[in-house]
Order: C-alpha cells, then structure tokens, then sequence
C-alpha cells in the first residue's frame, strides 16, 4: 500500500484488508503467534473506544 500512486487504501480494503495481510504474514512463518504483540492501551475494544465520537474526514478541494 502507498500513500500516494497506484496502490491506494480502497484497494487493500477491497483486496481484503487487514486480516487478509495477517493470512500472508502467517503463511509465510513471519507471525510469531505464541507471543502477545499487542495490549489493550494500542487496541480499543468496539464497547469501549478511546474516542466514542471520532472519525475521519474527507475533504476534497473544487480546484475554484
């Protein structure tokens, strides 16, 4: 994924996202899943978020 070019954000999502780039992590043995690498201060739980409200937003410019 680039942030810029060819390869956009929608793509990956269409493609599968996330889980499908952990799938291929796996695959190819570069996931070591008997270790914890995450915690709850990085991840939110969907019930409880850090920001209830927040988003994102999309702003795009007329060119006028």
């Amino acid at each position: 994924m680039q942030p810029v070019g060819e390869l956009l954000g929608e793509k990956s999502y269409q493609a599968g996202g996330l889980p499908a780039i952990i799938v291929e992590l796996l695959d190819a043995g570069k996931l070591n899943i008997d270790v914890m690498t995450w915690d709850r201060r990085m991840i939110w739980t969907y019930d409880n978020p850090l920001f209830p409200d927040a988003g994102f937003l999309h702003l795009r410019c007329t060119g006028e």
